[in-house]
């Protein structure tokens, strides 16, 4: 007899027993792909490594949820200003209009290609400080599959990248301007400490020059009480040294106008042609009176004209044997040199054969961390001229500064 064994599950009577999972149907109901939630928070993870401007925002509400560190230089906004706000800040309205448009088209069917599948959009995007800047935009679904087509596309966040489009010469014009900026605040920043610098100096030596002046009139007073034709030597003497004190208490006051012109850009020169020589001569003669224990000599061509202001050349010749003389008080020699070494170009050298220069000195020298009131004048002035200044500490002792001036006018003045 031929016995013929059934299934289990269709034997009569046999308890029912599964021996495999049973397929799903196709009308059984499909259970939600689950989408891993991004943290709203200020890090941008995943993307802070990338070269373009990163935002991801959430679908439903349009709020920002990361910015990547490229964003914020692009836009100037840090992260946590910017993570919350709706991400239709950074578009103009038509733009923002168009982003709408093709969110709802995807968030109806889907198609991640209406938002990654065309070209970037260029439009203007507004900076922290106001500026305006032109980028390229590009979208697409986050973590969504492109197959896709339920709704959101199985997507609940929007990536936004950004890329400058800023055209390179603009760039290169934006760049300059700022390097001129930062120059600008740095040229403003030095002068600011140089004044800072120089005003004790300033209040010190007209200080000082005016009790000078005070007491030289109180001993002329006091002489003028007496028979003034006993000793009529030492009143003249007193009457002189009253004038010298005046003289100081004059320049310093100039000093004081210019320097404050120099720094404020509104120190003007009246540029005509002078013969140097006769001009150096008057210059030389003046400072012989001042003191018998210098010896000052002037070597100079017959004539030598050049397009200077003289009465500004006259004060940087005469301010620069003064300062030899007060740095050698018990007397030196003091030799101005005037010559033409090159075609179109007048040097005038002073050069003392005094002591070496103390540390203080050398300090107050132009080009040093910190300088006088009557170098900065000295320096602007021929700087102003065109022309150029060198100083040089010699060995054997002594200082020699020497300046070069054009003796026609320059083709960019």
């Amino acid at each position: 007899m031929l016995h013929l064994k059934l299934p289990d599950a269709v034997v009569p009577g046999a308890p029912h027993r599964r021996t495999s999972r049973p397929r799903a149907t196709s009308h059984a109901p499909r259970e939600p792909r689950p989408v891993a939630p991004l943290v709203p928070e200020a890090g941008v993870g995943q993307f802070e490594l990338f070269r373009d401007a990163v935002v991801v925002a959430d679908i439903d509400t349009g709020q920002i949820v990361q910015w990547n560190p490229a964003a914020e230089h692009l836009f100037g906004y840090s992260a946590t200003e910017s993570i919350g706000r709706h991400v239709e800040s950074l578009m103009p309205p038509a733009v923002a209009k168009l982003y709408r448009l093709r969110l709802e088209h995807y968030r109806r069917t889907g198609e991640a290609a209406v938002l990654n599948g065309r070209a970037p959009l260029e439009m203007l995007a507004q900076t922290s400080s106001g500026a305006e800047i032109r980028v390229e935009m590009s979208l697409a679904p986050l973590g969504a599959s492109t197959s896709s087509a339920t709704v959101h596309g199985g997507a609940r966040h929007i990536l936004l990248m950004f890329r400058d489009a800023t055209p390179p010469k603009q760039t290169e014009l934006h760049t300059l301007d700022a390097v001129r900026a930062q120059s600008a605040r740095a040229n403003t920043e030095a002068r600011l400490k140089m004044s800072q610098d120089l005003l004790p100096d300033s209040v010190r030596e007209m200080d000082t020059a005016l009790a000078r002046a005070r007491i030289a009139a109180t001993r002329l007073a006091r002489l003028a009480k007496q028979d003034a034709s006993t000793r009529p030597q030492r009143v003249a003497l007193m009457a002189r040294v009253v004038e010298l004190r005046t003289e100081q208490v004059r320049r310093a006051l100039q000093h004081i106008t210019d320097a404050a012109a120099c720094q404020a850009g509104t120190f003007q020169l009246d540029a005509e042609r002078v013969n140097l020589v006769p001009l150096l001569s008057r210059v030389v003669t003046a400072t012989r009176t001042r003191s018998a224990t210098h010896q000052i000599r002037l070597a100079a061509p017959q004539g030598l004209t050049a397009l200077v202001d003289g009465p500004r050349i006259e004060q940087v010749v005469h301010e620069l044997i003064l300062q030899a003389i007060r740095r050698n008080p018990r007397g030196c020699w003091i030799d101005v040199d005037l010559r033409r070494p090159l075609a179109g170009v007048a040097r005038v050298e002073v050069r003392d054969y005094g002591r070496h220069l103390s540390t203080r000195e050398r300090e107050r020298l132009p080009h040093a961390p910190r300088s006088d009131r009557s170098w900065l004048v000295i320096e602007h002035i021929v700087k102003q001229h065109q022309g150029s200044l060198s100083i040089e500490t010699l060995a054997e002792g002594g200082l020699r500064v020497a300046l070069t001036l054009p003796t026609h006018r320059q083709s960019h003045v």
